[in-house]
């Protein structure tokens, strides 16, 4: 006999960060007819998975104790005479980093004395000398590819960001890191929005 029934509604953590941003680049390319290598796709994801915290575009704390962000150049400059790994290291935050604000804050950049151009040099730059620098073939065409059609992936970061950013002026990106860290309310944002499916009802029965 039913003695009643426990209806959990609350949403389960079914979709990771790189499941979410995999699906928005999918989307991406396909809405602007771009293909590239199926591991330059993954190295997107990657990006947009690493630049979901914001505090990440940003070097160490200074000595005021506030976070800080070196120019580009600088960067560059400083890769010229690093030792092998640290450049590589150098190299890739330069590229990454001048493509995601490329794609996210491109609009802004135009209003400024340091506009897109100056971003899409840097990042063509990093990604070419890094391509020289890694022995696997793989990776490197990856680096190349980047390097070659910076401004057609700036592209499918713009189209993303265009997504992510609601009419009301919420970031879904900031949404789905609560709902990653445990958060019902945003998982139930998250879904109200399409972003994740609605877990199956789950029902017991007493007998």
């Amino acid at each position: 006999m039913d003695q009643g029934s426990n209806n959990n509604t609350a949403p389960d953590l079914m979709t990771t960060p790189r499941e979410f941003f995999s699906e928005l680049v999918n989307e991406a390319c396909e809405q602007r007819k771009f293909e590239t290598l199926p591991q330059a796709q993954n190295y997107l994801v990657e990006i947009l998975s690493f630049y979901m915290c914001t505090t990440n575009l940003y070097d160490e704390k200074d000595t005021s104790g506030k976070k800080s962000r070196g120019t580009l150049a600088e960067m560059l400059l400083k890769a010229g005479s690093a030792q092998r790994k640290e450049k590589i290291e150098l190299l890739k935050k330069l590229g990454d980093s001048a493509l995601y604000i490329s794609g996210f804050f491109g609009e802004s950049l135009q209003r400024k004395l340091v506009n897109i151009d100056y971003y899409k040099n840097m990042g063509e730059t990093a990604y070419g000398n890094l391509a020289s620098c890694i022995s696997e073939d793989t990776t490197a065409r990856v680096y190349k590819e980047f390097s070659h059609r910076f401004i057609d992936f700036v592209d499918v970061l713009s189209y993303i960001s265009s997504k992510a950013i609601r009419p009301a002026g919420e970031n879904l990106f900031q949404i789905f890191e609560r709902y990653a860290l445990g958060s019902e309310s945003a998982g139930a944002e998250l879904i109200e929005n399409g972003v994740i499916t609605a877990p199956a009802v789950k029902t017991s029965y007493n007998q």
